[in-house]
This record gives structure tokens, sequence and C-alpha cells, in this order.
């Protein structure tokens, strides 16, 4: 992925407290104030290129229907066919909780096992769901 001629996402650093937004190429001073926006970033680019969603499979595990999962996540059910597409958005963050307490799921538990999948997941988003 490129952002102003870097290459890696891995070290990307964003700069939210600069308008427009700052891209670095080394870790900023005070890392706290950019943790959201690069998380953000990370994990957006990672379900849409490397992840696979599991939502769909533990909605149906539950027995809910979109329309129902939608109403109790608190999101149009056009969302949740998004989400299961593997297409999100901002709100992906704000209504994770609520999304894993309807599947009786943790977050890692959202996406399928890499190794089931052709496309590898990077043992870094592994670590990175784990922490949830």
């Amino acid at each position: 992925m490129k952002i102003r001629g870097l290459k890696t996402l891995g070290r990307v650093f964003i700069d939210a407290n600069k308008k427009p937004l700052t891209f670095l190429a080394t870790p900023p001073k005070n890392p706290p104030s950019l943790r959201f926006p690069f998380l953000f970033l990370l994990v957006n680019t990672l379900m849409k290129n490397y992840a696979v969603p599991n939502i769909a499979a533990l909605r149906k595990r539950t027995g809910l229907s979109q329309t129902q999962l939608a109403n109790i996540v608190g999101v149009d059910p056009v969302t949740i066919r998004n989400w299961e597409r593997g297409r999100s958005g901002l709100d992906w963050f704000v209504k994770l909780a609520k999304l894993c307490e309807a599947l009786d799921c943790s977050p890692r538990d959202l996406v399928k096992d890499p190794d089931s999948e052709s496309k590898k997941v990077p043992r870094t988003v592994n670590e990175l769901f784990a922490s949830f």
C-alpha cells in the first residue's frame, strides 16, 4: 500500500493531531495519541486484503438473521451484509463489542482461521486480534 511514497503499512505511523493527516516513516515521540488512527488503518486494510470474515458463520451458529443481528448491534442490515462480505467502515470499531456480545465470540473469532484460506494473515495480525 502506498501512502505518500511509503510502501509498507507496517512501517507507517499517522499523526492524527496535524491537519491534514501526516504519515511518518518512523515512530513518533508520543505514540498513544496515534494508536487509534493507526490501529483503524491497519485492521481495516487487513480485513479487506487478508482476512476472510467469519461473521456469517457465527451469525448462523447463533440462529440470528441479518436483520435480527443488525437490531442487536444497532446498525442497518446492509451494514451486516457488508461486514459479512469483508467490507468495513469506521463504525466497525464502534460496534465491535456489541457484535461480539450478540454472537457470543471474541474479535478474533470474527475472522476464519488463516491456515484454512489461501491468503495468509501475517502473524502480527493474529497477535493484534489476541490483544482485544
